[in-house]
């Protein structure tokens, strides 16, 4: 479980977007963020599309814990509890800071932190998508792990955008599920 909540560190407003003339360059600014505990530069690295998928499944989510009366999801990615009616308000943004956050401060708990990582390589699936392969370093209070992860860049016109990462995929399906209960 704790290797589960770091990986999920590695993954998380519109005119504040990054772009990069490499994936490389963009994982490297993405890896210094984390290392920093820079939270809120983070969401600016996401590729629009998966901006606004995170979006659509936070809020969905939202809409029915609120529905439900319960408070978890909205103290956890809001810090409190809203109404429905303010749930299209919420940038993105606050949600991908938060989730990270709460993660970041669940796996320091356990002794762990990312650490460094090594580039292992790019695979340029087309000219406008590519992924990043590489070693993960992770620090423990006693020993440490490494493990192997890509991450997928998407390109436009205006340079490379991360796509969301494979573990905040599966975050965002937990947190669909959740809320389909």
């Amino acid at each position: 479980m704790r290797r589960f909540v770091l990986l999920c560190l590695l993954v998380v407003g519109p005119t504040n977007f990054v772009f990069a003339e490499t994936p490389e360059v963009l994982f490297d600014e993405y890896a210094k963020h984390i290392q920093k505990e820079e939270y809120s530069q983070i969401p600016r690295l996401f590729a629009a599309e998966s901006r606004e998928n995170i979006k659509k499944v936070i809020d969905k989510a939202l809409k029915a814990e609120i529905k439900r009366g319960r408070s978890r999801l909205q103290d956890t990615l809001v810090g409190k509890r809203i109404k429905s009616r303010e749930i299209k308000s919420i940038p993105v943004d606050t949600y991908i800071e938060n989730l990270i956050a709460d993660l970041l401060s669940s796996t320091q708990s356990q002794g762990f932190s990312f650490d460094r990582y090594k580039l292992l390589g790019r695979v340029d699936e087309s000219d406008e998508l590519a992924h990043v392969v590489i070693r993960a370093f992770i620090k423990g209070e006693k020993e440490g792990f490494d493990n192997v992860q890509i991450y997928s860049f998407h390109r436009t016109k205006d340079g490379w955008g991360m796509m969301t990462p494979e573990i905040l995929k599966q975050m965002l399906l937990l947190i669909e599920s959740g809320s389909q209960r």
